[in-house]
């Protein structure tokens, strides 16, 4: 049976809620000190980042 992988709620400016998997999450320093200080159970607010925008880096966490 497979474990369910952690993932990591991240709001961006224009309020789109992405769901991002917690080893994608690890490879980005500013977000994961931005998780390491909030938790799992709230969502991570990236309030200078738009939608369009972090869909280009999660793209990229998960290609890393």
């Amino acid at each position: 049976m497979e474990e369910q992988e952690l993932c990591i709620k991240i709001e961006t400016s224009d309020g789109v809620v992405f769901s991002v998997p917690l080893k994608h999450i690890e490879r980005c320093q500013t977000i994961k000190n931005l998780f390491e200080d909030v938790g799992t159970e709230t969502v991570i607010p990236l309030p200078n980042v738009n939608s369009r925008c972090f869909r280009k880096i999660a793209e990229y966490l998960a290609a890393a």
